[in-house]
């Protein structure tokens, strides 16, 4: 679980989900996997929390750069 007690939610229509476009997603402390399929944004969420990387701000970073 992140830090803040996030929920991690899909966008199952598929296509480029952006940050900060119906809701603040910085100040909510959501993170936005852009256009990593739901697998991939899990896994790679999955990874950073297993290796002690649940700030908010780190996993969008690691999202930002993982693809």
């Amino acid at each position: 679980m992140l830090a803040t007690g996030g929920t991690i939610a899909y966008d199952a229509g598929g296509g480029l989900v952006n940050r900060n476009v119906e809701v603040a997603d910085d100040k909510a402390g959501f993170v936005v996997s852009y256009d990593l399929n739901p697998q991939k944004a899990t896994l790679l969420t999955q990874l950073l929390i297993g290796n002690g990387v649940t700030a908010p701000a780190q996993v969008q970073q690691a999202l930002d750069n993982g693809y």
